[in-house]
């Protein structure tokens, strides 16, 4: 290299440097030497861990960074060659062990911060017991084991590694555990119990079985699921469950965050279950929701065998067999009332939707809540299916899907209404309609249009579309489109046997009119009836021949209405068809014969009629004389034997009758009147009055009969009474209709009730109640016979046989004055019951023995009333019998002693005692005087 000038500058400035560095280097160490802690073994003597103060529950390594610091400065002062001091030499020369001890206990630190970092607050708490274990076990490098210690470090750091490993495993199959879990509750949220294809469109209840058949293996897979959660549980459990109370407690905690999750797990999966049904029926906001279920519209009715039910299964319907004459099926079709109608109905529709529903939350109702299986203390909390019915987004959703469900029900029942247009096809009742429009008899130009109108209508039918999407409903009418065409055939075949059976009736009834009439017409008379019938037979048919000839041409063309349609008649039905015509010329002649023959045959008949009427009135005049000679006009004939007279009598009139009927009607024929007889008219009213008069006599003589033998004490007077009254107005009228008739019976029979009629009095005194044993004595002593009242033989016979009914007078008497009598009786009853019911009110006075009577109203009130009723007893004529009683209870209540003392004679034999009753009676009469005057109670009661 070439020399330059500035060379020998630039190697001196080196020099000068190098110089000035090394003197620097010197002078630093020499620093550092004064500077170094000579007592650095000292910062050995601190525990190899310590408790971290930024991460509290942690642990860190306490070595001092000062000696860190120290070691590496030693460390490049040597690289300088520098000698090191002495007082650091011992310190230095402990640093590869030392450094190995701070591997070590840094191995310790992190394996203990990974335990408790691994754990969250409620975990540690969980983990109390293995912590505290693990504390224990590096506890001495908390405090007594320090950097300086030698030996005894390496043991402590080995027994703390395996203890640590072993809850460090612990811990991961915890949260191994945890992770476990939380992919069984994602499982179990995303297991939905709904599943809906796309692709599918259900009919009936194949959505619900589907359903059904897919919750039950979601369901299975659920319960399993839930019991690998369960068993996890109880692998984990097994590490605390010899732990103490407040482990056993926090376990609790964490089984009830587990049952929390799975809460939630289920929670999600009835919700995202939820919102797939939703989906399906209301869509989403980009789309519309594709058909879910296939209804079919069909014509539906509650009547078994029905035409809408045989078309909703698929049958072919053939035309109803005509029914025998005089028959119907108005028991069937006109019972039926048909509907358009869904096949589900919209309610079963929304019920297979509501039920699928429901039972997605059923379906969780058979998982209990974890702390009840796996804990001694069970769960609070409700049943997680009821706290999920309660959840508001579940509830929002099942909202949703009702609104779309109603919505959509809202747009189905719309469209039933396009349906109106043909409800003359089903609605009306065929049956009825059929049986009006046959009582209308329409003409054949009306049948032939009701018949292609209903044709016109199943092609318009079959115009309308089959199959149409509305939301997620499919509607499918073919069954509703074959019902109708079926309802039109039914229509055109109801019309054409209607028209066929018309048909056939109306020509088999004009083809037997004009047979029977001819054979009829013709036939000669034999009787008087007979030439009646003939007579009025000839002059209908001759009046009614315009009419039966307008009748061959429309039965001609009914059937040629039937021959268009190609409607099936019977061959012999055709066979009477084509004879028609000759039937109807042959009868025209029936009726010129039988002209002819019908006047000779009136002139026979007249001639014979008029003898017969000419013998009747001498039978009828002779029949009227036998009843006035031997008619029942007498009571000695008795009842019965005069009742079956009277009905024989009549039997023989009623035979007259008819014959007489019988000759008036022939007469009349001709023209001839005959007045009714009067001999017969005669013997008919007096037929009605004497069996009057015999029905009234034999109802006495039946009351008479019962009354007489009864006894006389249960004897009902007023029955009897209005009885007899009622028998004697009957016949006291008929008596007077009857009395130029002097029927003897009438008088009799009125005579003898009206003698019952005044013994009545009598039988009503002696049944008084008031009657007592003295009275019947004197009864008796009146009549100066014996009998016994009360016995069975005292019955209304005996009465008239011991002749009371001659006493009736003093009879009357003697119950007037018992009668009396038992108004006393009763009275003196009344004043012995309240004297027996009387209590005197008597109080304690000052509770120191004495007595006093507190209220004497009402005892004063009933001594006034008594009094009264004594008076009045005492002034009556009738008081005899108690003259006794009422004595002594005018005793009783009197209450004044003035009567005692008023008399002369008892103030004459008690002079004394009558003087003290005066001064008695003065004072009280002055002390009542002044309280009267002056009422104050202080002033009166305290006069001097």
């Amino acid at each position: 290299m070439p020399r330059v000038g500035v060379g020998e500058e630039v190697i001196h400035e080196y020099q000068q440097l190098t110089q000035k560095l090394d003197e620097l280097v010197r002078k630093i160490f020499s620093e550092w030497s004064q500077l170094v802690d000579r007592q650095a073994m000292k910062r050995l003597d601190i525990p190899l861990m310590v408790r971290s103060q930024e991460k509290p529950g942690m642990l860190d390594m306490n070595f001092d960074k000062n000696v860190l610091k120290l070691f590496v400065e030693i460390h490049y002062w040597e690289r300088v060659q520098f000698e090191i001091p002495h007082y650091v030499v011992d310190i230095y020369q402990r640093q590869e062990d030392l450094r190995n001890l701070r591997e070590n206990v840094l191995l310790v630190v992190r394996a203990y911060n990974r335990i408790i970092s691994a754990l969250s607050t409620e975990e540690r708490s969980l983990f109390r017991e293995r912590i505290r274990f693990l504390d224990k076990k590096i506890q001495p490098g908390l405090t007594k084991l320090h950097w300086s210690s030698k030996g005894a470090s390496s043991a402590f750091i080995n027994d703390c590694l395996l203890h640590a490993s072993k809850i460090q495993q612990i811990v991961d199959n915890y949260k191994a555990s945890n992770l476990n879990i939380s992919r069984c509750a994602q499982t179990i949220s995303e297991s939905l119990l709904l599943h809906i294809d796309g692709n599918r469109v259900f009919h009936d209840m194949e959505f619900q079985e589907a359903q059904e058949e897919h919750r039950r293996a979601v369901q299975s897979r659920l319960q399993k699921l839930h019991e690998e959660i369960c068993s996890f549980m109880r692998t984990t459990y097994e590490v605390f469950k010899a732990d103490g109370p407040e482990v056993q407690q926090h376990w609790i905690f964490y089984t009830k965050k587990i049952d929390r999750l799975v809460e939630e797990a289920f929670r999600l999966n009835i919700k995202w279950s939820l919102q797939e049904l939703s989906k399906a029926i209301n869509g989403d906001s980009k789309t519309s929701p594709s058909p879910l279920f296939r209804v079919m519209v069909i014509l539906q009715n509650d009547f078994p065998g029905s035409t809408a039910e045989r078309c909703a299964r698929g049958d072919t319907l053939e035309p109803n067999p005509p029914l025998p004459e005089g028959h119907s099926r108005r028991g069937e079709e006109d019972t039926a009332r048909c509907i358009v109608e869904f096949s589900p109905t919209l309610l079963q529709l929304a019920n297979i939707v509501n039920r699928v529903c429901s039972e997605i939350l059923i379906a969780i109702s058979s998982f209990k809540r974890l702390p009840d299986i796996l804990t001694k203390e069970k769960s609070s909390l409700d049943p997680i299916h009821n706290i999920l019915e309660r959840d508001e987004e579940i509830k929002k959703i099942q909202a949703l899907i009702s609104g779309g469900m109603a919505t959509n029900a809202t747009l189905l029942q719309a469209y039933l209404k396009t349906w109106d247009s043909f409800r003359m096809i089903w609605e009306p009742q065929k049956d009825t309609l059929i049986r009006r429009y046959r009582r209308l008899n329409p003409m054949v130009s009306a049948f032939d249009a009701d018949i292609a109108r209903y044709t016109e209508l199943a092609n318009n039918v079959q115009k309308q579309e089959t199959v149409q999407n509305i939301q997620f409903v499919m509607l499918d009418c073919s069954q509703l489109k074959f019902a109708l065409v079926q309802h039109c055939n039914e229509w055109q075949n109801k019309f054409t046997g209607l028209l066929r059976q018309m048909a056939t009736e109306k020509l088999m009834e004009l083809h037997a009119y004009l047979r029977d009439n001819a054979e009829r017409v013709i036939r000669s008379p034999q009787t008087l009836e007979e030439l009646a019938q003939s007579l009025t037979l000839y002059d209908t048919l001759q009046s009614n021949l315009s009419k039966v000839e307008s009748q061959i041409m429309p039965i001609h063309d009914q059937f040629e209405i039937l021959k268009k349609y190609e409607v099936a008649v019977e061959e012999s039905v055709l066979n009477t068809l084509d004879s028609l015509n000759k039937a109807w010329l042959s009868f025209q002649q029936s009726l010129i014969d039988s002209e002819t023959m019908l006047k000779k045959s009136k002139e026979k008949f007249k001639a014979g009629l008029i003898h017969t009427a000419e013998e009747f009135k001498k039978k009828s005049r002779s029949l009227l004389e036998d009843f006035a000679g031997r008619g029942p006009f007498s009571s000695s004939v008795g009842c019965e034997p005069a009742l079956e007279q009277i009905a024989m009598f009549r039997q023989m009139m009623n035979t007259f009758k008819e014959e007489e009927n019988t000759i008036r009607s022939g007469l009349s024929m001709f023209k001839i009147e005959q007045p009714g007889s009067k001999d017969i008219q005669a013997m008919e009213k007096d037929l009605d009055s004497l069996q009057l008069v015999w029905e009234a006599t034999k109802e006495w003589e039946q009351n008479w009969g019962d009354w007489k033998s009864g006894r006389f004490l249960t004897l009902q007077t007023e029955i009897m009474e209005n009885t007899a009254q009622g028998l004697f107005k009957r016949l006291s009228k008929l008596s007077r209709e009857l009395k130029e008739k002097n029927w003897e019976v009438v008088e009799t029979s009125r005579m003898r009730i009206d003698q019952f009629k005044r013994t009545l009095p009598l039988i009503v005194d002696l049944r008084n109640p008031a009657l007592r044993e003295r009275h019947w004595t004197q009864v008796k002593q009146e009549i100066q016979r014996p009998f016994d009242q009360t016995g069975d033989d005292f019955t209304l016979e005996k009465i008239v046989e011991l002749g009371l009914d001659h006493h009736v007078e003093k009879i009357n008497e003697i119950s007037t004055a018992a009668t009396k009598e038992l108004s006393i009786e009763q009275a003196l009853e009344n004043i012995t019951r309240t004297w027996e019911d009387t209590k005197l009110d008597i109080v304690s006075y000052k509770d120191k023995g004495h007595y006093r009577l507190r209220g004497t109203d009402e005892v004063f009130q009933a001594l006034e009333d008594n009094q009264v009723s004594i008076s009045t007893m005492k002034a009556s004529p009738f008081v005899k019998a108690f003259e006794k009683e009422v004595d002594r209870w005018e005793r009783c209540l009197s209450h004044i002693l003035e009567n005692i003392f008023m008399g002369e004679d008892i103030r004459k034999q008690l002079p004394q005692e009558s003087a003290e009753f005066d001064q008695v009676n003065i004072n009280w009469k002055n002390i009542m005087d002044r309280l009267n005057k002056d009422n104050n109670a202080l002033r009166g009661t305290h006069f001097p």
